[in-house]
Parts: structure tokens; sequence; C-alpha cells
């Protein structure tokens, strides 16, 4: 297995985080947003506050703050991910696997009319 570096630089984390919401960013980085909102406060890039996207998707025009020019910690953050070369392969198995060998559908449930045909007891 290889090792892949991702590089977040502060001032592309910024664009992107204020261009799309964190969880659309973080899966493109193959992270979770939690873990992309951790980067963002080691590299001292602010978030959208909750609600933020309603309120764009509803017309209004929230104030995006800039990025601060006084951070003194790191500006960039770099991630290590094993590459698994055989994965691509793997993928392709099970997918062959799946086509071959569908998974059954669940058979509906019978429904009972009447309570009392549900639980004998019930009455």
């Amino acid at each position: 297995m290889s090792w892949k570096q991702i590089v977040f630089d502060r001032e592309t984390l910024y664009t992107e985080v204020w261009k799309e919401p964190v969880s659309t960013v973080a899966k493109r980085y193959q992270l979770s947003d939690v873990a992309l909102r951790k980067i963002c406060v080691k590299l001292g890039v602010s978030t959208p506050r909750l609600g933020y996207w309603a309120r764009l998707a509803a017309g209004r025009k929230p104030p995006i703050p800039k990025l601060g020019t006084n951070h003194k910690g790191p500006s960039r953050h770099v991630r290590n991910v094993r590459e698994d070369a055989k994965e691509p392969e793997r993928d392709r198995r099970v997918d062959a696997l799946l086509k071959a060998e569908p998974i059954p559908p669940i058979p509906t449930p019978l429904l009972k009319g009447v309570v009392a045909e549900a639980h004998p007891r019930a009455f």
C-alpha cells in the first residue's frame, strides 16, 4: 500500500467552505464534516453558521466574514491517506457478484385488518 498526501491550504479551504456546504466539501476530500471542521479550526478558517445555506436559498444574503490575517497558527494542513492499489479490482469483483446474485427483495408483510386479529389477547 502506498500513501497519498492531501494538502489543505488555508485560503483555498476558505473559498471552498463558503462556496458550498461543509458536508459537500468533506465528501470531496473523503472526510467527515466534523473532521473538516476541525481542520478549519486548526487553520483559523471560519465556517458558515447553522442556517446559512437555508437563508441563502430563501434569497437573503448573509454576510461572509473575511479570512483573518492575524492567524498565528499553521497555514497548511497535510493529511496522509493510505491508498490501496487493489481497491478498484475489489470493487469491480463485488459489483460483478452482486449482479450475478442479486439480493432478493424483502417480502411484503401481511397486515391484519383488525387489532383483535393482530393480538388475540388484546381484547
